[in-house]
């Protein structure tokens, strides 16, 4: 039951990260680093960087999520669609989570 609850919360979270960051421009290492590390902190998550084989690490970066009442337990892995301009911005296309 823990679990049921916690993932209709990561959905309501991944919707508030959805309407929050899409199509918008942010600094790369602030968004990162800062943003969405706080992000999964206030909402009490445990976010791991990740790669995903088949994935380019230009357009796409990924973390495995886990939940802080069971950290062995994934609750899945959020993937991020951008564009990055010269500068470090990221122009954020897309969520996605599986």
């Amino acid at each position: 039951m823990v679990y049921d609850t916690k993932a209709i919360s990561w959905n309501e979270s991944l919707k508030q990260l959805q309407r929050r960051y899409t199509n918008k421009q942010v600094d790369r290492k602030e968004f990162e680093d800062i943003e969405l590390m706080e992000f999964f902190s206030d909402n009490d998550y445990i976010s791991l960087p990740t790669h995903i084989s088949g994935l380019s690490t230009a357009r796409f970066t990924s973390y495995s999520i886990f939940t802080t009442e069971d950290k062995d337990r994934k609750v899945g892995t959020l993937i991020i669609e951008y564009v990055e301009d010269d500068n470090n911005n990221l122009c954020v296309e897309q969520l996605y989570f599986v």
